[in-house]
């Protein structure tokens, strides 16, 4: 039985014969050899025109075999001068961004010059004769006899854009971007085609090759009913000649759900022949990234509006705490201006005026100190005190809160507890935390309630240690609902604490924000009329010998007599009470309102006229740390030595480092508290904090 062949194969043997016949090769293996290799080696297409060229004579012949009526006329080259007539055929029919390239590869002297046996390939666009449409054809060159009185060339052109999309390379590059490329034609006898490239199939889940018919119907089913009304849109648009792009969701066979993006546009129309080309990609991830944008969109409006609406609860109750104590001072005032000889009412109308006065300076520190803490890049001190002291002081404190309150203080002697007593962290801070939390357990406790407070090491290593402190009350308690809201700002269970205990409710989220910053822990047990119990507990890091050599003890027998002291301090009442304090311990005063007269009496004085400069940091024309470093630069020798110390309202570390990167020596946070003030300046200019200087 002969061996059937497909139409494809009938054709390229129709094409040698016409071939062998044109070059008159019968019986030669010559030219005859290269064509059957040529056309048999895998190509896989239909050529669609062959031209034979004699290069010593200038002539050709030309061999087209399009089915298509359309495409018969596609070449229009005719038998004749081949030079002449490939110019006229790259004048009329090659678009003219190709006719470079064109005229390069198919001029004569270059095929002599360097075609061979290898042969060469090259694209260019040609118009179609029927509907003037440029589509993109293949040309292959190959010599086929090349002697000293022939020089025969083999020229085929093929029909590109109808059986291919791009070369491996690029599709390769598409599908790494999750794209692929579709092709539909539609041709004149109702008969269409469509074709998807290979990365397309892969996209879509697409494992074999369907029929045009079968393809169609499996778009159709595959994707969601909800979006067939976009695609028919898109066919529409196209219809009308418009490019349009779309997004629809498909299932896929493994994956399930997908979306992609398809583009198309019309390439191609005539009375017989139409072409729509376009891409599709696989956007699911770009699609699970915008709702996940949009969730978080969402819910930043959400925080935004709690925010707003918090931010709206804050300055009413801001006005109503600060106006409440104000209010009270100023009628107070006017009381006392109608009664200027009555003693005792002046006198008790002091005392509430002052009780008011320390109300309203609490609340104004705790805003202030809330808003600092807000800031994510502050971070608290890190220097040496030390723990067993700062207990006493805070457990006195209480007892002296406590015995005015009527309330019993419980304190166990927590100095064997304290396995190490000098530690690295911010005193003031650390103060803060436990004189709030004892502070509240007095003042929300009963009539002869009770406050115990227990202290223990839970951890220790070489250079750490973890201390926990736990305070009970037997006061008001809380109940569960309010304790999910305790930290928050100006958060009191009941609407007239402010009014009744005078607190600001601020003070729990100021201790949690601290304890969070020390890298602690805050637990709270709370029974509503029953009482609290609440669990700080904080790592330290165990100062150096040397450094807790520095954390002294502040005694009462610091002695600054004969010190000589410039005092830069600009708010007038304060510069006042510091040297009324001084003075009184027996230094002398001297004194500037701002920087720059603290670097000009200290510039026009003689060396050694002052021992020390106490600094504040906040001033005008020129601030402490800005004077500190004009005092440093002065060419004089006491401008290095002289001890500067910085007194500021701000205990954080950014702000003690940058007193240190001034030039100053030490640190004094405000208030100042008096014996620290003269234990420090006598260690400077003594050398130590108890002799007296001579």
């Amino acid at each position: 039985m002969p061996e059937e062949r497909s139409g494809d194969q009938i054709t390229k043997l129709h094409l040698t014969a016409q071939i062998q016949n044109i070059l008159n090769l019968n019986g030669k293996n010559t030219d005859n050899e290269i064509i059957r290799e040529m056309l048999f080696k895998g190509f896989g297409k239909v050529y669609s025109n062959t031209i034979w060229i004699d290069v010593n004579s200038d002539r050709y012949m030309v061999q087209n075999f399009y089915g298509d009526d359309c495409r018969e006329e596609m070449s229009g080259i005719p038998t004749g001068s081949y030079t002449h007539d490939n110019i006229c055929y790259s004048e009329n029919f090659v678009y003219p961004d190709d006719r470079e390239t064109f005229n390069k590869f198919t001029d004569i002297n270059w095929y002599k010059n360097n075609l061979n046996k290898e042969g060469v390939k090259f694209s260019f666009r040609i118009r179609h004769t029927c509907n003037g449409e440029y589509c993109w054809v293949e040309v292959n060159l190959v010599c086929t006899k090349h002697t000293a009185e022939d020089f025969h060339v083999l020229y085929w052109l093929d029909d590109v854009q109808n059986e291919s999309f791009a070369d491996a390379d690029t599709q390769n590059t598409l599908m790494s971007a999750e794209i692929g490329q579709w092709r539909l034609e539609l041709r004149h006898d109702h008969s269409s085609k469509m074709l998807l490239s290979s990365s397309l199939q892969r996209i879509l889940g697409i494992e074999r090759e369907y029929s045009t018919p079968e393809l169609i119907s499996l778009l159709s089913k595959q994707i969601f009913e909800d979006d067939k009304n976009k695609v028919y849109e898109a066919i529409m648009k196209l219809a009308l000649g418009d490019k349009t792009t779309f997004v629809f969701r498909w299932e896929h066979t493994s994956l399930g759900l997908r979306y992609y993006r398809c583009g198309c546009s019309c390439i191609a129309r005539s009375e017989r022949y139409t072409c729509f080309c376009g891409y599709g990609q696989d956007i699911t991830e770009d699609m699970k990234q915008i709702a996940e944008n949009e969730q978080k969109m969402k819910a930043a409006m959400l925080e935004a509006k709690k925010a707003n609406a918090a931010k709206t609860a804050f300055l009413s109750r801001m006005s109503h705490d600060i106006r409440t104590p104000l209010n009270g001072i100023i009628g107070l005032l006017d009381i006392d201006e109608r009664n200027p000889d009555n003693i005792e009412v002046l006198k008790e109308h002091r005392a509430k005026a002052r009780i008011a006065a320390n109300h309203l300076m609490s609340l104004i520190n705790d805003v202030l100190e809330l808003n600092k803490l807000d800031d994510q890049n502050v971070t608290l001190a890190h220097e040496p005190f030390s723990l067993a002291k700062m207990a006493d002081d805070i457990l006195t404190i209480a007892e002296m809160r406590a015995v005015e309150s009527g309330i019993k203080l419980i304190h166990p002697n927590c100095q064997p507890n304290i396995s190490a007593p000098y530690v690295y962290g911010s005193p003031l801070h650390v103060r803060q935390i436990f004189l709030n939390i004892i502070g509240n357990a007095i003042k929300y406790n009963k009539p002869g309630g009770s406050v115990s407070c227990h202290m223990e090491t839970v951890a220790q290593s070489e250079k750490t240690v973890t201390y926990r402190c736990t305070i009970s009350d037997t006061g008001i308690g809380m109940s569960p609902e309010f304790l999910k809201h305790i930290f928050e700002p100006f958060s009191q269970e009941q609407h007239d604490a402010r009014s009744f205990y005078q607190g600001t409710g601020l003070g729990m989220s100021i201790v949690k924000t601290l304890v969070d910053k020390m890298n602690g822990t805050l637990e709270i047990q709370s029974e509503k009329g029953v009482g609290s119990t609440f669990t700080v507990t904080i790592p330290f890091d165990i100062a150096d010998s040397g450094d807790a050599a520095d954390a002294m003890e502040y005694t009462d027998n610091a002695d600054i007599s004969g010190v000589r002291i410039l005092l830069a301090e600009d708010n007038d009442l304060n510069r006042e009470i510091a040297h009324t304090l001084l003075e009184e311990s027996g230094a002398v005063i001297t004194e500037a309102v701002d920087g720059q007269q603290a670097v000009e009496l200290f510039e026009k004085n003689p060396p050694h006229t002052f021992d020390v400069i106490l600094m504040d940091v906040m001033m005008p024309n020129i601030d402490g740390l800005k004077a500190t470093e004009m005092i440093r630069a002065l060419p004089r020798p006491d401008a290095a030595q002289i001890p500067i110390i910085a007194m500021t309202a701000n205990a954080f570390s950014e702000d003690i480092q940058r007193t240190r990167q001034a030039g100053m020596n030490a640190h004094l946070s405000k208030p100042l508290d008096m014996k620290k003030v003269t234990s420090v300046i006598a260690r400077f200019c003594t050398g130590t904090n108890t002799d007296k200087k001579m």
